[in-house]
């Protein structure tokens, strides 16, 4: 047994014989049968010199203290490197909580690219198969301990858990070594535990409300008479309630899809429109920001999903249309169809919005991309919004929407497949057609005069063909840039040639 959990028993022993309570989350009950996994690194194999069970990488040592004591030590080597232990501890029926603890000292940790790029213990039950069911919550660690600390954690084992695997590791950061020592796990009761998450989880949702009462609009929306004038598709085209025809030309607006508050959003909504001459704003969006589970998030969404109605406000109030586009590649599933019903209740009386339902879908065949989007077509309509609707465009395989104001049919347009120009014109004859991605060449040297070129190529076939389009990116750092700063300036190798072609537009 390991010398602390000797020590912790023999406190409690005394608590309960002088009638005294202590933290149930430090000491360890007398009753508990500890899970022995080699957790104080003292059972080390002759042949290798290395603790028993845990597996042995490099950037790991095994180091001893002066009195004898073995723990083992991460240094970093490299940027992006995870360097990483792991041990499985079997899981038996009647276990069904934990409580870990250990000890760690760490120095000069510094954080990689991500914000869980630090150290971390990290926690993954498995089932019988080896596939990951859940991962608790981890520790982690950060910067300088100024010597041994104890970290704890308590967690629930879900149905079907067979193993508990434990990875200790200095995760991709970008300095630091980090040493560990005495690991502990052993059962707990599960009800007591489940008690303390219900009444965490009851302060946590009472200060979420808090929070989102405090959430107010920036910019009030505009009446009706004051926004844009609603659309609708007929036939391959986009009219308006006075049966003019509308062409859309604008810009893509970025950082709400990556970071919840977003990067100066509505400053470059006005930028773009009054400088240069967008008519449409796309919107790129994260469904888990929506809900409120990014990073910081505290208010459950309700301020990001204020800043988005808040965007929409000041496209509206300047004359323009926004796209609220679900900035998402792979798979739909579920939880983008619950996106959906719920952004088309906040925005199915918003005449400039529209629903761009998923920036790039990924199907093994044309049918399961129809059914899926025509899954959560049909839950947007369901909500009585009958917002015009932006899908990925498909040459063969059309939609239905017998109830709304139409779909509008959408490609990415980049010099490196410009090859689908002759479909996508064709496509155009019997559909409207947004080019809701419209790039260049991302290398600011290399290809300058290839984006010159590709300017003079694709901006007047778009004219000429009337098909909507939204060139990306309008931010200086997601590429291809078209800003150089936050000045607005255009980037010479991009933003030139799309402000021309917008501003182009003003003078006709």
């Amino acid at each position: 047994m390991q010398p602390l959990l000797k020590i912790q028993r023999y406190i409690t022993l005394l608590a309960s014989l002088f009638g005294f309570v202590l933290n149930a989350q430090t000491v360890i009950p007398p009753e508990a049968e500890v899970v022995e996994f080699n957790g104080d690194f003292e059972t080390v194999s002759e042949h290798d010199n290395w603790p028993d069970g845990w597996s042995k990488n490099d950037g790991i040592i095994l180091a001893e203290e002066a009195n004898w004591n073995h723990y083992i030590r991460f240094d970093y080597r490299e940027p992006d490197e995870l360097i990483s232990t792991t041990r499985h501890v079997s899981i038996s029926p009647n276990q069904r909580a934990f409580h870990f603890s250990c000890r760690a000292r760490y120095e000069n940790i510094a954080q990689g690219s991500k914000q869980w790029h630090d150290g971390r213990v990290i926690f993954n039950f498995l089932d019988a198969d080896g596939k990951r069911i859940s991962s608790p919550s981890p520790p982690y660690f950060k910067r300088t301990s100024n010597g041994w600390i104890t970290k704890h954690a308590e967690f629930l084992v879900p149905e079907g858990a067979e193993s508990l695997e434990i990875i200790l590791a200095l995760f991709k950061v970008k300095s630091g070594t980090l040493d560990f020592d005495d690991l502990s796990l052993y059962p707990i009761p599960s009800e007591p535990l489940k008690a303390r998450i219900a009444a965490r989880e009851a302060e946590r949702l009472a200060d979420q409300k808090r929070r989102a009462a405090l959430v107010k609009p920036q910019i009030e929306r505009p009446t009706n008479e004051e926004m844009p004038a609603k659309l609708k598709v007929v036939g391959n085209q986009i009219l308006d309630t006075s049966g003019d025809t509308v062409w859309l030309h604008g810009l893509s607006v970025p950082s709400l899809e990556w970071v919840s508050n977003g990067e100066h959003i509505f400053e470059s909504i006005r930028n773009a429109v009054t400088e240069w001459n967008a008519n449409v704003i796309r919107l790129p969006v994260s469904e888990v920001f929506w809900v409120g589970k990014g990073p910081y998030q505290k208010d459950g969404g309700a301020g990001y999903r204020q800043h988005i109605e808040d965007a929409a406000n000041l496209c509206a109030s300047l004359g323009v249309y926004m796209i609220l586009d679900l900035h998402y590649n792979g798979i739909p599933t579920e939880k983008h169809s619950d996106f959906w019903i719920e952004a088309s209740e906040r925005f199915k009386n918003h005449p400039s919005v529209l629903f761009e339902v998923f920036n790039n879908a990924n199907f093994p065949d044309k049918e399961s991309w129809r059914f899926k989007i025509q899954t959560i077509v049909n839950a947007i309509r369901t909500t009585g919004a009958d917002n015009i609707l932006i899908v990925a465009g498909s040459n063969q395989l059309e939609l239905e929407d017998a109830s709304g104001d139409g779909i509008i049919y959408s490609f990415h347009l980049y010099p490196k497949n410009a090859d689908i120009m002759d479909s996508v014109q064709a496509f155009a004859t019997r559909h409207p057609v947004f080019v809701t991605e419209l790039g260049a060449w991302t290398s600011e040297s290399e290809h300058v005069s290839s984006n010159r070129e590709w300017a003079a190529q694709v901006f007047p076939w778009l004219n000429e063909q009337k098909i909507h389009w939204a060139a990306w990116c309008f931010h200086p750092l997601a590429r291809p840039r078209m800003l150089t700063d936050w000045d607005y300036q255009p980037s010479p190798h991009w933003g030139n040639y799309v402000k021309d072609a917008l501003l182009a537009e003003k003078t006709e």
